[in-house]
């Protein structure tokens, strides 16, 4: 098809990193719960709630890191918080599905899931922030030196 396929370029998109750390957590979901089946291993019904979270903490961090490169701020901005409420959203229905136990039952679950997000957001904000002052200091610098 002519066009070569690269992995960085797509990772860059905050929908394809969701859907990666979807996938990754939906197998190592499905991996608890194969091996608690076969009596392998003894899996508490919390741990699929934990790989949830992990997994929200691990978009959450990815995707901050790669907003600090990103060139189309806005877009990056509001497509970000669309994805992560998505992953947030389905990552609890698959935590559900895989433990059945509700979030409400989960107590320190419902804490976890709303110390990331908030930190989320603020980190979010401020690299928002630090981009924009950057922004106005280049165009400042250049007024200058004019």
């Amino acid at each position: 098809m002519g066009g070569k396929f690269n992995l960085k370029d797509r990772v860059r998109d905050p929908k394809i990193q969701a859907l990666l750390i979807l996938a990754s957590c939906l197998a190592f979901q499905a991996l608890a719960a194969t091996l608690n089946a076969l009596y392998i291993v003894d899996v508490e019904v919390m741990a699929y709630w934990v790989i949830s979270a992990a997994f929200l903490l691990l978009y959450a961090l990815f995707n901050a890191i790669i907003f600090l490169n990103s060139s189309r701020i806005t877009w990056y901005w509001s497509r970000s918080l669309y994805c992560y409420l998505g992953l947030l959203l389905v990552l609890s229905v698959s935590g559900y599905l895989f433990s059945r136990i509700s979030i409400g039952e989960a107590d320190s679950i419902r804490w976890i899931y709303f110390i990331i997000s908030l930190c989320y957001v603020i980190f979010l904000i401020i690299i928002y922030l630090m981009r924009k002052i950057i922004e106005y200091a280049q165009k400042q610098d250049t007024e200058y030196k004019k």
